[in-house]
Formats: C-alpha cells, structure tokens, sequence
C-alpha cells in the first residue's frame, strides 16, 4: 500500500506509461485482427489434419513486431467446416493446438482465437449472413469488448474480400488485403479497392 503521494503520482505518470506500452488514455489497445488460412496459416482446402498445419514464413516474425510495438494480435476466422459437419470441436482444437505449438516454438504467441462455425449459404462475400460470419463484424465486436480493444485503432488482415469488409464493418481504422496466392474476381477487386489502406 503507498502513501497518497505516490498514488498521485502514478496517475501522472499513468498515461505515459500505458502509451508507450501501446495502451490508449482508456486502458484499451490497438489489436491487429489476422485471418488464419492464407493468412497466418499456409492454405489448405478445408483444413482437417493438424499434421498439415504449416505457420507461413515469417508469420511469427510479424506477430512479434506488432505486439513488441503495442498491439494486440488475435485471430478471427470462419470455420464453416464446423457447422457442415465436415470437422467437429474436438478436431478443430488440435488443428489450434498445432498453430499454437509452432508459434511458440518460434517465440511468438496470440492474444486470442475466435472462430466462427456458421456455414455461408452465398458465395458473396460482401453479404453478411450471420453477424459473426465474416464480413459481419461480430468476432471482432466481441474480441474488442472481451479483451479491451479500440476498434477503431485496430486494423483487419486477411485474404479474402471478406476480411477486408469484417474490419470495415467492425469501425477498424484500416484493413490490409494480402495477395497470397488466391485470386480476387474482378468484381470483388472493384470493391476491394473502395477500402483497404493497403493492397
């Protein structure tokens, strides 16, 4: 217990700890949302097997740099495969139990994991079917309520036009389309550039 002098002083000289350790006046962080497959994760159709579970190169190295500069780093993705039956709870969690394993093996670690299970019935990816179904913002809504994040010093990253909507939808401050092998159609280009900060 200190004296009332060094409480107000640790109120001074709270705001500028908390800043430079990337925390807002509030106490709430920036976060960095990331997709996992093509994202984090090398794609694979319909991941099932955590033996194929593969980190992207340099995916640690990045997760590192931006929690070193402040930000949180949490995962956000659509797991249909759940709600199709193709893949239940329990497969799911070794296929993350994997992810997190060769993280940690290259020093580097999330903040977080939400997934969706709700399957698309569209293959528009600019329509949201369930609010928590990218491009709905619901997985980022609650990540930022659950974990005290700023949304709208956050940023979205992801592959697909559907991750670049999710982090427009949520009040994200930018969202970063990555070209990782998977095309884009022409149409969703067309909309894809009305918003990324970055292509």
């Amino acid at each position: 217990i200190g004296t009332h002098s060094s409480y107000k002083q640790a109120q001074r000289e709270a705001p500028a700890v908390l800043a430079a350790r990337g925390y807002f006046a509030d106490g709430s962080r920036p976060c960095v949302f990331l997709d996992r497959d093509g994202t984090l994760l090398e794609q694979v159709h319909y991941l099932k097997d955590p033996a194929l579970v593969r980190l992207l190169p340099d995916s640690a190295a990045a997760i590192n740099r931006l929690r070193r500069h402040g930000f949180a780093c949490v995962v956000v993705t659509n797991q249909s495969q759940i709600g199709n039956n193709l893949l239940n709870e329990a497969q799911l969690a070794d296929i993350h139990e994997e992810m997190y394993r060769q993280l940690v093996a290259d020093g580097a670690m999330l903040d977080a994991l939400y997934y969706c299970p709700t399957p698309g019935r569209q293959r528009d990816r600019t329509i949201v079917e369930h609010p928590d179904r990218k491009p709905g913002p619901g997985m980022l809504i609650r990540a930022a309520r659950e974990l005290g994040l700023r949304l709208n010093g956050s940023w979205m990253i992801g592959d697909m036009l559907s991750d670049v909507l999710a982090g427009t939808n949520a009040n994200c401050c930018g969202s970063i389309l990555l070209r990782s092998g998977k095309e884009l159609l022409p149409e969703e280009w067309a909309v894809a550039r009305r918003y990324p900060h970055a292509i």
